[in-house]
């Protein structure tokens, strides 16, 4: 029977909790929360509506703010092509 080894994502993945489990240990809460009240906090995702609701009040927001970035910095770029004189404003 062969033995069963870690794959590098799973060692990455364990790393990666006992960095955070030393650094909740060495840092208040309100800067790096431990495991357990992460935990509680997405479970409140899933049982209290109005946490839920600003949470999607949130991400809207930032869905909102990349999608006018994203048009504006398209917007910018095209302005050279089609306005031969804005070549000196914009590169």
């Amino acid at each position: 029977m062969p033995k069963k080894r870690f794959s590098g994502e799973q060692i990455v993945v364990l790393l990666a909790l006992a960095g955070w489990f030393v650094m909740s240990r060495s840092m208040p809460s309100y800067l790096f929360p431990d495991i357990p009240a992460v935990a509680r906090a997405m479970a409140s995702l899933l049982f209290d509506p109005a946490f839920a609701t600003h949470t999607a009040a949130s991400v809207g927001r930032i869905v909102l703010s990349i999608t006018l970035a994203l048009l504006l910095g398209g917007v910018l770029a095209l302005i050279p092509r089609y306005v031969p004189a804005a070549n000196e404003f914009i590169h």
